[in-house]
């Protein structure tokens, strides 16, 4: 479900939830089980009617925290 979404002329942004289980390898992590939940940002621009470009951000260090893994980035 998208949480919130911003528009600016041709372009748009939008923040959605990302919840699910952890069941599979992800980033070297073996399964964990464990229930997950992260945002997601998208922003896009939006041409003739039509999706031009989006870029998308995510929160990986929430993530690996929830799986209790260390972050590759020290924190």
């Amino acid at each position: 479900a998208v949480e919130q979404v911003v528009a600016d002329g041709d372009y748009a942004a939008a923040r959605i939830p990302f919840v699910g289980t952890h069941a599979g390898e992800w980033g070297g992590i073996a399964p964990t089980g464990r229930r997950v939940s992260v945002t997601e940002m998208f922003f896009c621009r939006i041409e003739a009617g039509r999706l031009a470009e989006c870029w998308q951000e995510w929160d990986e260090h929430g993530l690996r925290q929830q799986l209790t893994a260390p972050d590759p980035a020290g924190g």
